[in-house]
C-alpha cells in the first residue's frame, strides 16, 4: 500500500515538472516572437523568421503526436535564435563602445557594491572598437 503512495507522489511530481518545463517553453517560443516582431518594425528578418517557424513547427508536431523532445535543447536553440535576432535590431549596429572604468567598491557585502554610498569615481572613461556582429552571433 505504501508503495503506490509513494508511486503516486513520484508520478504527479514529474507531471508538475513537465508541465513547468512546457510552460517554460511555451514561454520563451512567445519571447522569441514578440522579440521578432519589434526588430522587424525596423528591418525584416525572413532567414530569422522561418528559423523560428520551422522551431515551432517542430514542437508543435511533436506535442501533437506526444513524441518525447529534449526540452533542454529546444529551449536553448530558441534562446540562442533570439539572441541573434536582438543582435540584428538595426539600433545595436555601431561600431564604438564607451567603457566606463569603475575602481573596487569599499569591501563590503556583495548586495551593498553598487549602492551610491560605496561609488568611487574611476580613472576615466575608454571609447573601444565594438565586435563586428559576425563575432557576436
Amino acid at each position: 500500500m505504501a508503495w503506490r503512495f509513494g508511486a503516486a507522489v513520484l508520478l504527479a511530481a514529474a507531471l508538475l515538472v513537465s508541465s513547468a518545463r512546457t510552460d517554460e517553453l511555451e514561454r520563451v517560443f512567445e519571447l522569441a516572437q514578440d522579440t521578432l516582431a519589434l526588430v522587424e518594425n525596423s528591418v525584416r528578418q525572413p532567414k530569422m523568421a522561418a528559423e523560428l517557424k520551422a522551431l515551432q513547427r517542430q514542437y508543435a508536431d511533436a506535442k501533437e503526436r506526444r513524441r518525447k523532445i529534449n526540452e533542454r535543447e529546444l529551449y536553448a536553440e530558441v534562446r540562442e535564435l533570439r539572441r541573434r535576432i536582438i543582435l540584428s535590431h538595426p539600433a545595436l549596429d555601431f561600431d564604438k563602445l564607451l567603457i566606463n572604468k569603475r575602481t573596487a567598491s569599499v569591501p563590503s557585502h556583495m548586495c551593498d557594491q553598487y549602492l551610491g554610498c560605496h561609488s568611487r569615481p574611476g580613472p576615466r572613461t575608454i571609447p573601444k572598437r565594438a565586435p563586428s556582429v559576425e563575432r557576436r552571433s
